[in-house]
C-alpha cells in the first residue's frame, strides 16, 4: 500500500469553540469569532483529495455540548475547511462528522480522511 492510497490528515487548530445557540452578544462580536474560525481553517492543507471525504471536527474543551449546540458553533469552521478544499460546505461529496471531548485547553482536532481509505480498512458502515 502507497502512501497516497490512504491519505488521512489529523491537525489540531488553537480555536475557542462556544455555544452560540443562546449567546446574546453584539453582531460585531460573533462575526470576529466567526472570520477568526475561517481563518484557522486555512491551517488545514489543501492537497489533491479524492473524494468524497469524511471530515471530523472534535471540540477538546470544557463542559459538553448539546449535539445541535456544537454543530451550530463549528459552522464558521465548516465554512472555511470547505472553502479550503474549494467546495460548499453543503456538497455531498464531504461528509461532517462531529465530536467532543473533555480537555483542560480549548481546541479543535480536525481529521480528514478519504471515503477510500475508510472503506478500506474496514471503518465505514
Amino acid at each position: 500500500m502507497s502512501y497516497r492510497d490512504c491519505l488521512r490528515i489529523e491537525i489540531e487548530l488553537p480555536v475557542h469553540i462556544v455555544s452560540v445557540a443562546n449567546k446574546r452578544e453584539h453582531w460585531g462580536a460573533r462575526a470576529r469569532r466567526a472570520q477568526t474560525h475561517r481563518r484557522c481553517a486555512l491551517l488545514v492543507p489543501k492537497l489533491a483529495w479524492r473524494f468524497p471525504v469524511e471530515i471530523t471536527l472534535t471540540r477538546l474543551g470544557g463542559r459538553p455540548m448539546d449535539d445541535d449546540n456544537l454543530v451550530a458553533a463549528f459552522k464558521a469552521l465548516r465554512d472555511g475547511i470547505a472553502a479550503r478544499l474549494g467546495l460548499d460546505d453543503a456538497d455531498p461529496r464531504l461528509r461532517w462528522r462531529y465530536e467532543q471531548e473533555p480537555n483542560p485547553h480549548d481546541s479543535v482536532r480536525v481529521i480528514l480522511e478519504e471515503m477510500e481509505a475508510i472503506r478500506a480498512s474496514g471503518s465505514a458502515p
